[in-house]
């Protein structure tokens, strides 16, 4: 969603920033508003962009720290103080890329007891190694770092977009990113038992799986709204 550029309106319609703001306004790498993406690694908020982060909390509106970049990520923490989530990401451990967040980053997040949702599509540089299981790996990597509360789903199911970009197109996200590779049991929502059956393969118990599909982001909007 765009970021709001007047703050008066955020404050009467805090319904209208759908309770999330998104990235605090940043996606894909670009500049905004209220700061820069990913891609901007060394640039932090805009005044603009500290003033919405603030406001943003006081309305209890979810701040969303997907997409953005490092120096983004730790101002945001340092102004908030509310239980922060990533809703669509992977770890570094597995696939080193910007769009992911390394080990720090994930104990900052488990600092707050916030929540941090994998990602379906980034999770391996190789089509090999784009598996359910390493999905999972994911998973564990997180719940091993910061406890099985912090950590949920983020699917993020992408492949539908994809496949309708030109080659053009493809090329040029693979120029300037990376090429995504899609799980094959893990391609859209309808395969979700997918993953609660390799969860319970995995050894997970059936508390954790709650958490993980469903409890840990059900605490978020209590702790938050």
């Amino acid at each position: 969603m765009p970021a709001f550029r007047d703050l008066q309106k955020l404050s009467r319609n805090p319904k209208g920033a759908r309770r999330r703001q998104d990235r605090a306004g940043y996606h894909d790498g670009r500049r905004r508003a209220t700061g820069d993406g990913f891609k901007f690694t060394a640039r932090v908020l805009r005044a603009f962009g500290r003033e919405l982060v603030r406001e943003c909390e006081r309305l209890g509106v979810i701040i969303d720290l997907a997409h953005i970049n490092p120096a983004g990520f730790d101002e945001i923490l340092s102004i908030t103080t509310k239980p922060a989530i990533v809703s669509h990401t992977n770890v570094r451990r597995y696939h080193d890329i910007e769009r992911n967040i390394s080990d720090e980053q994930i104990k900052m997040i488990g600092e707050r007891h916030g929540v941090i949702g994998i990602n379906s599509v980034l999770v391996s540089a190789a089509k090999e190694q784009s598996t359910l299981d390493r999905y999972v790996d994911h998973i564990e990597h997180v719940a091993d770092l910061i406890g099985i509360d912090c950590v949920g789903i983020g699917f993020d199911f992408f492949e539908f977009i994809y496949c309708q970009w030109s080659e053009s197109r493809r090329n040029e996200l693979a120029a300037k990113f990376t090429t995504p590779h899609f799980i094959p049991e893990l391609r859209n929502h309808s395969h979700a038992p997918n993953l609660t059956r390799r969860l319970v393969e995995r050894g997970f118990s059936d508390d954790q799986i709650e958490k993980i599909l469903r409890d840990n982001w059900l605490r978020i909007l209590k702790d938050v709204l």
